[in-house]
């Protein structure tokens, strides 16, 4: 299986102000999509989570107010958050077995058990 994920924002929670900056992202409940490329309609898992930023690592450098920032911007927060690529591997380990189940019977249709004979 060739696994890949997609990424949506469901809810973004921020302060107005946090020390000297502005318009500060502080929680983002998000929903990440485990697929397989080739069926990527019938081989998925999907998972909600909630996850809070720390605010004691802002880089003046670098910060961006959430006004200024793109869902991209956002995702990858909340990925390098959890572990970055780490946390990608390790989730998509985790939904393995149960994509694995969905890829084997992905050719399967059912059948219109009104006509089975009596």
């Amino acid at each position: 299986m060739n696994l890949h994920y997609k990424s949506e924002i469901l809810r973004v929670r921020t302060h107005k102000t946090y020390n000297v900056y502005r318009d500060v992202i502080a929680q983002v409940t998000w929903n990440i999509t485990i697929f397989d490329k080739e069926y990527p309609n019938k081989v998925f898992k999907s998972h909600v989570l909630t996850t809070s930023l720390d605010l004691n690592i802002i880089n003046s450098a670098t910060f961006k107010s959430a006004n200024k920032m793109t869902k991209a911007d956002i995702t990858n927060k909340c990925i390098d958050q959890l572990g970055g690529q780490s946390f990608i591997s390790t989730i998509k380990q985790h939904f393995y077995d149960e994509l694995s189940v969905l890829r084997k019977d992905v050719d399967l249709i059912d059948m219109d058990v009104s006509k089975i004979p009596d």
